[in-house]
């Protein structure tokens, strides 16, 4: 599965100077609540990002190599989508879960496997420590852009 269906440029973010979680939960909400009326169905920033935070409140979803999959299952959503965030600083994703790369993934409700393969595929990129360093080494929107395509098409 590759992520280029998945991925919006408008949708990957590097963000500097943010400092925690639910702000960088609110910026993956607004960005994707654009790209999602865009696509003709109208969903408020509010309202996904009340779905992020509901997940997050049952099990945080940090990696202990600084990495957060966020996750979200949106009713009547056309498509899956990610939106790739890499912070200035670590934000905690769970208690002792510091995490600068975060793939927040909002997936349609009636189509489960979609949303499970998804969350697999960015778990496969982000798991070899090279990848992840590439991904840190972005120091704008645009380049990260490039290196998440880059290693979704080596990774094919």
């Amino acid at each position: 599965m590759a992520l280029e269906p998945y991925l919006f440029e408008t949708g990957v973010l590097v963000l500097e100077n943010v400092k925690d979680r639910d702000s960088v939960l609110r910026t993956a909400a607004d960005a994707a609540s654009s790209a999602i009326t865009a696509a003709g169905t109208p969903i408020s920033a509010e309202t996904l990002l009340g779905l992020l935070l509901g997940r997050e409140a049952q099990s945080p979803t940090g990696t202990p190599e600084g990495v957060a999959f966020p996750h979200a299952m949106v009713p009547g959503l056309a498509t899956s989508l990610v939106v790739l965030i890499r912070t200035g600083q670590s934000v905690e994703f769970g208690p002792g879960r510091p995490c600068d790369l975060v793939f927040t993934m909002f997936g349609d409700a009636e189509k489960p496997w979609e949303h499970v393969r998804l969350l697999a595929r960015l778990a496969r990129l982000t798991g070899r420590s090279d990848a992840r360093d590439r991904l840190r080494a972005a120091t704008d929107d645009a380049s990260l852009y490039a290196m998440i395509q880059a290693e979704d098409a080596a990774n094919a």
